[in-house]
């Protein structure tokens, strides 16, 4: 992907406050389940959607992520979901559902939700 930068979970918080000291905009982020590992993609808006930038962090599987919603606050919603859907320990969120953000009771069963019931 273009302009992206790979780091180590201990070096997430510094990038993501550098997004912010550019005024970047946290977007939103892409988890991928490869097997072993997680791959989380946080993608900041530089310039009103001419420039974006994308910090790339890989996770073991029993590993905790930090959350990066004390700098984005916006991020705790996407935080939220990668835990519920993905069960991605992350530590530190500003606001956490308690893995209860996803579904009501009204909520129709779809593939997604597999194995939450």
């Amino acid at each position: 992907m273009e302009n992206e930068i790979t780091v180590s979970k201990a070096e997430l918080i510094t990038e993501v406050q550098k997004m912010l000291a550019q005024k970047a905009m946290f977007g939103t982020a892409t988890c991928l389940d490869l097997d072993e590992r997680f791959e989380i993609i946080y993608h900041f808006e530089l310039e009103q959607g001419l420039k974006m930038r994308h910090i790339r962090v890989s996770l073991a599987k029993d590993d905790t992520l930090p959350s990066i919603s004390n700098i984005y606050m916006c991020a705790a919603l996407i935080e939220n979901e990668m835990q519920e859907m993905f069960d991605i320990k992350i530590s530190g969120i500003a606001l956490d559902f308690k893995r209860g953000m996803l579904l009501a009771k009204e909520s129709p069963k779809t593939p997604l939700m597999k194995g939450k019931e």
